[in-house]
């Protein structure tokens, strides 16, 4: 369904819009709803067009009607027509709302596009000319993946205050989930609507689940059923929804605004059963499976050094293709293929992971998870849609289960991208599958360590050396940032970095481990010259220690709405300073403790002989920050990003 496919867009758009970045495009599949957002006004009447838009100076359109209308056979094959009506507010809107995608699957499904026209200010109707529809692979690179079509127009004289509207059907002839049938619906949207609305003509014989999921007890869905002859028909609306805005570090979209989620697979043993009869043969492993599983592994005994080998291979040789799993469809090419194409998707990735575990006699199976930047999996309602990436599970005992990702290239074996973490990963276990927990790594594993060296000179002159090491997504993060420069940008990003700790720094040396060898933990260093670090005045030395973070960018406003979503990790900062000669400490900072339900630092100075000895921990709980605990814990960072700024005090000994 290629709503399911615009569900998995909307991190996407979330992280175009904090970026700065023009959306040209309009992905009507994505019902413009962008991640991690709230409602910032309250509910209204239906006032006339102009008066209703107004009231959301932020908002960049305004929705005027957004329909879809899905006619579902006994068979799982259906028919769809979505019609949609905006108008432009401003220029942003012209900019982001112009262009419309459809995709589509030639062969399997045929598009019609009904109407698509703009009416201008002063009523005139101007309609988007067939030959202005063009069609394209978004993948025409990738051969294996270039099902996929997508229509592309553009509402012509778009201007503040021109309306546009479009209507589309899609008739599918794609049996899928063994003729069940499964969809996904925001019912609130990011930009101010009037009207919105989900109706379902269902054939007899299905059985129908579905959830309203957050629903918002101010603006309900309203909800009828009926019957047009055999069928079920079913209608879910909403209307009068004001704009949405965006606040950091918020829970995905789909977990905070209502949505409609429903579907007519009778359990998860019908989706694991069909994934798997489609792909089952794909991972069976072929002679030259077989060969490469077997050089991987000679000289290896133990079964975990042997799933190491093979993960840090495909990782290491395997290029990541993105395709969606609506693109894509859920037909992995077999392990071979990706071997000799050595790309693929996710699915592809895993399913050759797979084959090399299974030639190596590890058993393993693919498991299935929403990403935790998407909404959380409904276990109630069993939907493959519900999904947006395939990893592999490997059995461990009875209750354990190590995942790898293989996707992950530059995460280390044991360890997960941080995407994949804190959410729950239904396993195709061959007897049954289950729903099992992964957990968000804790300190030990996820880390940031960062140790300076700095011997000040009686002029205030310094010498800063700075060593690093990491762990976990941190480890994964500055692996991915290195691999993709070439040694003048690593220098480049070195020189940078020794500007922000001190204006006219001048670097001295830089070295790092090799970003691309997993099998070693992931480290870097470098030194530099700093004029003046310190400031004089008269018998006085006063400095601050370089490179100290504040972490405020959470916690900008002194309000919120919504909770921040759980950060994990421990981040420790170590300064060793050597007090100038012919000097001593006059002054230092005093030691910092906080607390709270979200994270907790320790801060501290002492002097040690001659050398000044800083230490700062920040430790975060994984677990959700709600909104009663925001103000304390905002009081928190202030605090800590005051400590920061914190001065060291030299005097000339007399």
């Amino acid at each position: 369904m290629y709503h399911t496919f615009a569900c998995r867009l909307e991190g996407w758009l979330a992280e175009w819009e904090k970026g700065g970045f023009s959306m040209r495009r309009i992905l009507v599949f994505a019902c413009p709803v962008l991640a991690l957002f709230f409602i910032d006004a309250p509910a209204f009447s239906s006032d006339p067009r102009t008066s209703f838009f107004q009231r959301f100076p932020n908002a960049d359109l305004g929705v005027l009607k957004s329909e879809k209308e899905i006619w579902v056979g006994n068979d799982g094959r259906y028919r769809e027509t979505v019609r949609e009506k905006r108008e432009m507010l401003n220029e942003r809107s012209k900019e982001r709302y112009s262009e419309v995608q459809v995709p589509y699957e030639p062969g399997k499904q045929v598009l019609s596009i009904l109407d698509a026209m703009t009416t201008s200010p002063d009523g005139k109707v101007l309609s988007v000319e067939k030959n202005a529809m063009k069609d394209s692979h978004p993948y025409a690179d990738y051969p294996a993946y270039d099902r996929t079509m997508v229509k592309t127009f553009t509402f012509p004289g778009t201007s503040p205050g021109a309306l546009t509207e479009y209507a589309f059907s899609l008739q599918s002839d794609r049996v899928m989930l063994d003729g069940a049938f499964a969809d996904s619906f925001m019912m609130h949207r990011i930009q101010p609507s009037l009207s919105a609305s989900y109706t379902l003509h269902l054939s007899p014989g299905l059985n129908l689940k579905y959830r309203v999921l957050n629903p918002d007890k101010n603006l309900p869905v309203s909800f009828t059923s009926g019957k047009e002859g055999e069928n079920s028909v079913l209608r879910w609306s909403t209307q009068n929804f004001g704009h949405v805005r965006y606040e950091p570090g918020m829970p995905p979209w789909g977990d905070l605004l209502p949505r409609l989620l429903l579907s007519t697979a009778s359990d998860w043993s019908q989706c694991a059963d069909w994934f798997l009869r489609l792909n089952g043969k794909n991972t069976e492993p072929t002679p030259v499976i077989k060969e490469l599983a077997e050089k991987l592994t000679r000289g290896l005994t133990t079964p975990s050094d042997k799933t190491r080998a093979i993960y840090h291979w495909v990782v290491g040789n395997i290029r990541y293709v993105y395709v969606s799993m609506g693109f894509a469809g859920y037909e992995t090419q077999s392990a071979e293929e990706i071997l000799r194409d050595r790309y693929g998707d996710c699915k592809g990735g895993s399913s050759l992971l797979l084959a090399l575990l299974k030639a190596a006699g590890i058993p393993a199976c693919y498991a299935f998870l929403a990403t935790n930047d998407q909404p959380k999996v409904v276990e109630d309602i069993p939907s493959m849609y519900q999904f947006n990436h395939c990893i592999v599970a490997v059995k461990q005992n009875q209750k354990e289960w190590l995942f790898l990702d293989s996707v992950g290239k530059t995460t280390r074996f044991g360890t997960l991208p941080s995407m994949d973490q804190g959410v729950k990963a239904l396993v195709l276990d061959s007897k049954k599958p289950i729903f099992v927990s992964i957990p968000i790594s804790n300190g030990r594993t996820e880390f940031s360590e960062e140790e300076r060296e700095v011997s000040l000179d009686e002029k205030g002159d310094a010498l800063v050396s700075v060593r690093r090491r990491f762990g976990g997504s941190e480890e994964s993060g500055e692996r991915g940032f290195y691999q993709a420069r070439s040694p003048e940008q690593i220098k480049i990003s070195f020189q940078k970095e020794a500007l922000q700790y001190a204006a006219g720094s001048e670097l001295l040396d830089f070295s790092l481990g090799d970003p691309r060898n997993l099998e070693k933990p992931f480290s870097c260093r470098f030194r530099y010259r700093a004029r003046e670090n310190a400031i004089r005045a008269g018998d006085i030395l006063v400095f601050r220690v370089p490179g100290f973070s504040t972490g405020m960018y959470l916690f900008d406003p002194t309000e919120r709405i919504h909770p921040v979503k759980a950060e994990n990790g421990k981040y420790l900062e170590r300064a060793r300073i050597t007090v100038p000669v012919g000097y001593r400490v006059r002054y230092l900072p005093k030691p910092l403790h906080l607390d709270s339900p979200f994270v907790s630092f320790k801060g501290n100075y002492r002097l040690e002989g001659n050398v000044v000895l800083f230490e700062a921990l920040m430790e975060y709980k994984a677990a959700d920050l709600a909104v009663a605990d925001y103000r304390k814990t905002r009081e928190l960072y202030l605090k800590r990003a005051r400590f920061g700024k914190e001065m060291i005090v030299f005097e000339k000994r007399r």
